[in-house]
């Protein structure tokens, strides 16, 4: 017969348990300080255990942690250009499509055929009339801050690669940027690259005299990510011929939506340019020989990943370009 438990002997065998518990609970918290407690080695046995030559080099290299960059001079800047034109020329699709090669000629060089396709065409309605542009001047503009921008060093190596492959004089470069510091100047004066604003970039109103439209049919404008306002206020002045800066189709969304009236001079641009869109190169340039004046655009590409670190400063990059008017 089995027998009862009387709950005098429950209570008994429950307090033994708990007992055991706290017993288990307190041998577990003094284990795991055991592990948790860090034991550092005192100084006398840090001596005896480490060479001197680590300590010297554990000591130089906490003192050097904290030490502030020399600041770069303008000379060291300019000595640092002709390194970003070699990477320019090495990385990308970017030097290649604006410039070509011996066996093909670059978007750049082909929007000056292109642009007096007229007068190379002697069956062309009023050929004679057209005068022939060269690219002789080059004016950048919106570059930005090169004494302390990557990206402007890099595009200030784009303008040294325009002067070069088009044999622009240094004289005939002129630079501008509202936002120039003195160390700014110092730089472009390095490369003989006068630092000036022209007349008509102005918010004033100027009305250009026939030798200004004469040379900005000659002039070659960069404009690297240059604001809004500042691509149309270029794009409109009179005898603007070629411009190397963001792809105005880029543009072309924002302009229908809300900028129509704003920006009158770009959104003729960005119509024209739309027109074009659909044709090869060639059969645009047939087109603007025997049309009117009329803007058209090649977009450049860059061939880089987003990662590479001089990707801003050719992306979304365009040649812009438009037969001269008689």
């Amino acid at each position: 017969m089995r027998q009862l438990t009387t709950p005098s002997i429950l209570h008994s065998a429950n307090a033994e348990l708990l007992s055991h518990s706290r017993e288990l609970d307190s041998d577990a918290l003094s284990s795991a300080r055991s592990f948790t407690t860090v034991r550092y080695p005192s100084k006398s046995s840090s001596k005896t255990t480490e060479s001197p030559g680590k300590n010297n080099r554990r000591r130089k290299a906490q003192s050097s942690k904290y030490k502030v960059a020399p600041e770069r001079t303008a000379d060291d800047h300019i000595g640092s250009i002709p390194h970003k034109l070699d990477i320019l020329k090495r990385q990308g699709k970017f030097y290649h499509a604006l410039f070509g090669s011996p066996v093909e000629r670059g978007v750049l060089f082909r929007a000056v055929r292109s642009s007096n396709a007229a007068q190379d065409n002697p069956g062309a309605k009023d050929a004679n009339n057209y005068k022939r542009h060269e690219i002789k001047y080059i004016r950048c503009l919106a570059i930005g801050r090169v004494s302390e921008s990557d990206i402007s060093r890099m595009q200030l190596a784009v303008l040294l690669a325009l002067r070069n492959e088009l044999g622009v004089r240094a004289t005939n470069i002129t630079c501008y940027d509202p936002d120039f510091v003195p160390m700014d100047y110092d730089i472009l004066r390095g490369y003989n690259i006068e630092v000036t604003q022209e007349p008509g970039e102005g918010e004033e109103k100027y009305m250009p005299n026939e030798e200004l439209v004469q040379r900005r049919s000659e002039t070659l404008y960069y404009m690297p990510h240059a604001p809004i306002f500042l691509v149309d206020r270029i794009m409109g002045l009179e005898g603007v011929q070629y411009v190397l800066g963001n792809d105005v189709m880029g543009y072309k969304e924002r302009l229908e939506e809300e900028l129509e009236l704003v920006f009158a001079s770009l959104k003729r641009v960005v119509l024209s340019c739309d027109k074009s869109s659909d044709d090869d190169e060639d059969e645009a340039i047939a087109k603007q020989s025997g049309s009117d004046p009329g803007w058209f655009r090649v977009r450049l590409e860059d061939g880089l990943a987003r990662e590479e670190s001089w990707w801003l400063s050719v992306n979304d990059m365009a040649m812009h370009w438009r037969r001269p008017r008689n």
